[in-house]
């Protein structure tokens, strides 16, 4: 997430957010290096600054590390070696990024790019039965780009081009800590 706040410098559009504690633990797909940067360079010249969505809250702008929930509101804190373990068995994947789309509420517009891979719904499906208070019970992944102002995102739909991503790392985030897992190749 992004800090985001009027009137101050650049910068502060387009730095990560530090310290923000969520209620619940979450498991994200990581795009690796490579790719992330395209998406990272397509994100900025896409979506200008000016219409990125201020809340004052610093939780919304845009998206700095490139990624994909595999499964939001976990109840149950996890250790390293815990999580470890539960993802040891996951090797690097491909996904698929479709062309941008947007979600609206109240208060923003959320401009994203729809996500599809057998290996991103297999994994929902299997931390699908960890306690969660998961409010979504059907599961859509998406690559969030950024957060806008409220009726900015519908000139975003359809946008870009499909592109496929190498998932490479596993990140677990809960209680404002987060814990990376590589893939290993386990067909070598």
């Amino acid at each position: 997430m992004v800090h985001v706040f009027n009137m101050i410098k650049l910068k502060d559009l387009i730095c990560e957010v530090k310290n923000v504690v969520y209620p619940y633990g979450c498991i994200m797909a990581y795009i690796n290096n490579e790719d992330k940067q395209k998406i990272l360079k397509f994100n900025k010249e896409l979506i200008d600054n000016d219409i990125i969505y201020n809340n004052k809250k610093k939780e919304f702008g845009r998206e700095l590390e490139p990624h994909v929930t595999i499964k939001y509101g976990l109840t149950e804190t996890y250790t390293w070696e815990e999580m470890n373990i539960m993802v040891g068995d996951i090797s690097p994947f491909t996904i698929i990024l479709e062309k941008t789309s947007i979600f609206q509420n109240e208060e923003y517009d959320v401009i994203k790019i729809n996500a599809d891979g057998k290996e991103l719904k297999q994994l929902n499906k299997k931390f699908c039965k960890l306690p969660n208070e998961d409010k979504y019970l059907e599961y859509h992944p998406h690559c969030t780009l950024a957060y806008v102002k409220k009726g900015e995102g519908t000139k975003f739909k359809n946008k870009g081009e499909e592109m496929s991503c190498l998932i490479n790392e596993i990140v677990y985030s809960d209680n404002g800590k987060k814990y990376y897992y590589k893939l290993k190749d386990k067909k070598k």
